[in-house]
């Protein structure tokens, strides 16, 4: 009772510290914003820390970036570990690859067993990477598109599983250019040109230069969640709808920065898959986390 009496203090806490800031905030905020983090600085603050090679090799660290990207506690990351492990057990032989993405940008470390040291939030990319494994099976060859990036390391963490044919990214120009030097850095310049493909978001929600044809997978990790109803709607039509198979981790924390999102019924009826609904509770610092997800599971995608 006690541990659930601090998790929820914790949760109204963040709440309603992030309701004051954005009230403080609220001056500053463009009037018409397609997110969250639509705000007039995170991008510039993303795009500064691609292109100073100081800035860089620390960005991390920095407190805007932990706020808005490296969030993940060490106790919430323990839980997702403790979930790759389960229904993904052959990930412990992949733990040196994916622990090269916590070279970049100096992330704070935590110990998870003897000598297993990440980044809490690598682990969290892992565990969106497990749930989309135990779902969908084997991704290589897949067309991929990936709504909000932060820096790329969901992106990055994918590669070291499979080898997709195609993997789109979707987001600010500053996150673009930040998430470019990292996957360039972590996967190669090769790769980078071949197989990734840097599209800015529209204030419609839909980007110019979307491929034409289906998509294998769509994926977002809170960021459609954190999106202006409007967005969201252009991205269920010109990314969702068009995606064999979808995952989606959601919270309900855009209404606290004055941003109105769709709720769970109305993403429901938007799609043209049926959607299966499936209350997360490893992710304390929300109030609600929900996964989203559609299409066949092993035969939707081609191994």
């Amino acid at each position: 009772m006690t541990q659930r009496f601090l998790r929820d203090l914790a949760r109204w806490g963040a709440a309603a510290g992030a309701r004051l800031s954005w009230l403080a905030m609220l001056p500053l905020q463009p009037r018409r914003r397609s997110s969250i983090t639509d705000n007039g600085w995170w991008s510039a603050f993303c795009a500064r820390n691609a292109a100073d090679d100081r800035r860089f090799a620390r960005f991390r660290r920095m407190a805007r970036h932990r706020l808005i990207v490296e969030a993940t506690p060490p106790a919430e990351a323990r839980q997702h570990l403790e979930r790759v492990l389960r229904q993904t057990p052959h990930y412990r032989a992949l733990f040196d690859r994916f622990l090269t993405l916590d070279r970049i940008g100096a992330p704070i470390m935590t110990e998870f067993a003897p000598d297993v040291w990440f980044a809490p939030n690598t682990v969290r990319y892992m565990r969106y990477l497990s749930d989309c494994e135990a779902r969908f099976g084997n991704l290589d060859g897949a067309t991929i598109v990936e709504i909000g990036i932060g820096f790329g390391g969901q992106c990055k963490i994918v590669f070291d599983r499979f080898r997709p044919g195609k993997y789109i990214l979707i987001d600010l120009p500053g996150p673009i250019a930040l998430a470019r030097r990292v996957l360039t850095e972590t996967l190669g310049p090769a790769i980078v040109a071949e197989r990734l493909l840097f599209l800015e978001a529209g204030k419609a929600g839909a980007p110019a230069g979307l491929p034409d044809g289906p998509f294998d997978l769509a994926i977002s990790t809170l960021a459609f969640s954190e999106c202006h109803r409007t967005v969201q709607r252009g991205y269920i039509e010109s990314v969702l709808s068009r995606a064999r198979c979808g995952y989606i981790h959601r919270n309900e924390i855009s209404g606290f920065f004055g941003v109105k999102s769709l709720g769970v019924a109305e993403i429901a009826a938007a799609l043209p898959a049926k959607l299966e609904i499936e209350r997360d509770d490893i992710t304390y610092w929300y109030d609600r986390t929900d996964i989203l997800a559609w299409g066949e599971r092993r035969a939707a995608i081609a191994a």
